[in-house]
């Protein structure tokens, strides 16, 4: 199961990644397409946040119960299993372990990056790198809250 949604996850960042490019195209160097990458970056945040949001929504009502349990036998702290999960989705070793959320959110920002000309200086790509990356875990963070409050249906 876990292989098939990494698959799916990289393929929907991929193809996000090539639309947006597609729609902005080359509008990172020129300065009469402001507008353009203000609009870039607004479709950007919106992807990365409900993307990343409605899979931890939809996937922590089911381990509630578990975490209930083993959390009333004070086996572990609610710190230590956000911790975990959050620990448990950047992959270390391999695609297959896990649901790799930074793999397929550099995926999506180095296509994105390339596509709509941007400045190529390391130091943008970073920033734009890690600004993706913390986007996505306060998305994974909030997704977690929302589903740890609401039923899934």
């Amino acid at each position: 199961m876990f292989q098939t949604l990494t698959h799916m996850r990289l393929g929907v960042n991929v193809m996000m990644g090539m639309m947006l490019g597609t729609l902005f195209f080359q509008s990172g160097n020129d300065g009469s397409r402001t507008l353009d990458n203000y609009n870039l970056l607004f479709s950007i945040l919106v992807h990365q946040m409900s993307s990343n949001m409605m899979l931890s929504i939809l996937t922590f009502p089911m381990e509630m119960t578990i975490l209930k349990k083993e959390h009333f036998n004070r086996w572990y702290s609610l710190k230590s299993f956000y911790l975990s999960i959050t620990i448990v989705d950047i992959p270390i070793s391999e695609l297959s372990l896990s649901c790799p959320q930074v793999i397929s959110c550099v995926m999506f920002s180095l296509i994105v990056y390339i596509m709509t000309g941007q400045p190529l200086e390391p130091r943008r790509i970073i920033m734009f790198l890690v600004i993706g990356q913390l986007t996505m875990f306060v998305s994974q963070t909030i997704g977690l809250m929302i589903g740890s409050l609401f039923d899934v249906v």
